[in-house]
């Protein structure tokens, strides 16, 4: 059976092989164990790969390229009106040729997939990525769109959801947590989660882009309170990259605590463990979130996380009880929140072991368990287990 998906999201060549972004690869790689062959329409981005690209480990996978279309400014409108019969044609191509069809959304192609389909009978299975119940600001009518035709019945299948709801306003709209996690890394992180004890000096992290919206400055003054009006030997490592970073270099030359934060800069998937097992806590102070992967991955090493009161952080900490949570914007409330952590060695135990326990079922094993049982049900149609894992992916099916 050959799966057809038509998404967005940009992929590279590097040699003959295909790369994406890591958690969208991890995801398709899953998706592929479930399915003889998958086929990918997908715009084929020129140039040199971005840092946190990685290739397929599944030998099943194809792509189809569409041309790469759209942006902000009126010109890379126009390209894009320009570029949709091309795009239609590539996404009937792949409807055509594929026994079953992902859509996934909110995107470009997305959206004219969604269309293509509804003059289709195969089965089908929607995934939305972005958050379901976000307001939709003026100029993202498209996104309004897609919302509104993968909620009608007359989708015709089961759309897979971002949320921790556990209900949506349909039947065929199935919330999912969105997880990297295998369960590879529960086995190799059990001795080191439970060995966590409430430090008197502790190590604090940050793991992402260095955005406006992560606000790490925030972080970086609750370094500096800990230290000046408590005394505490406090240290922040702060591992990710972006445009903030040179900024947020020269704060901490302004505030004297070079010698107690350290940039690591990007730093590879694999290696990210070593970062989460020597540190006591993450501080994740965004005043905006998606949905963060990192919270997930850190939880599952025992860590105990303090982070803001935004997106689904609140479902994921457990409402307070799997983690700390805070406002956005206040570095003092970080500070205390890192004080109540080490004061209390029994609350640091207990939300240490309640993140892990919490976090070791969040795996992608688990997760696409449910989805090979939901399909099949669906589709009234058994699926294949692939257990190939040989590095593969090449373009157009071109071995």
């Amino acid at each position: 059976m050959k799966l057809g998906i038509i998404t967005h999201v940009g992929h590279w060549r590097m040699g003959s092989r295909l790369v994406a972004l890591g958690g969208f690869v991890r995801e398709i790689d899953y998706w592929a164990k479930l399915f003889d062959e998958v086929e990918i329409c997908v715009p084929l981005v020129n140039g040199a790969p971005p840092e946190g690209a990685y290739a397929y480990e599944m030998n099943n996978i194809s792509l189809r390229p569409c041309p790469v279309a759209g942006g902000l400014t009126l010109g890379k409108k126009l390209g894009l009106m320009l570029s949709i019969p091309k795009m239609l044609s590539k996404i009937h191509q792949t409807i055509r040729t594929c026994d079953a069809i992902q859509v996934r959304c909110p995107g470009n192609l997305g959206l004219l997939g969604l269309i293509a389909m509804r003059f289709s009978r195969k089965p089908r299975v929607g995934k939305f990525a972005g958050e379901w119940g976000a307001s939709v600001g003026v100029g993202r009518w498209t996104c309004w769109a897609q919302r509104f035709l993968m909620a009608r019945k007359s989708f015709g299948g089961p759309v897979l959801i971002n949320s921790m709801r556990d209900s949506l306003e349909s039947s065929h709209l199935v919330p999912v947590f969105n997880t990297t996690l295998t369960q590879n890394q529960v086995d190799e992180t059990r001795e080191e989660a439970h060995r966590r004890t409430a430090p008197e000096n502790p190590k604090l992290l940050f793991v992402g882009r260095l955005g406006a919206v992560k606000c790490v400055d925030d972080i970086i003054s609750a370094v500096a309170i800990l230290r000046r009006d408590f005394s505490l030997q406090v240290t922040l490592d702060i591992v990710g990259d972006g445009k903030e970073r040179s900024e947020l270099e020269a704060l901490v030359r302004k505030m004297e605590l070079s010698d107690c934060i350290k940039f690591h800069g990007m730093t590879p998937p694999s290696e990210l463990g070593k970062h989460y097992a020597a540190a006591d806590i993450l501080v994740l102070a965004s005043s905006s979130e998606g949905w963060p992967k990192v919270l997930t991955e850190a939880m599952l090493y025992g860590l105990p996380c303090i982070a803001s009161n935004v997106s689904v952080v609140p479902q994921i900490l457990g409402e307070g009880k799997r983690g700390i949570l805070i406002e956005p914007r206040r570095p003092r409330d970080i500070a205390e929140a890192v004080r109540r952590l080490i004061g209390d060695p029994d609350l640091y135990r207990a939300i240490s072991l309640e993140s892990r326990k919490w976090a070791e079922a969040q795996t992608l094993e688990a997760l696409f368990l449910s989805v090979r049982e939901l399909l099949e049900d669906w589709w009234q149609m058994p699926l294949k287990s692939h257990s190939q894992t040989q590095s593969g992916a090449f373009i157009e099916g071109i071995r």
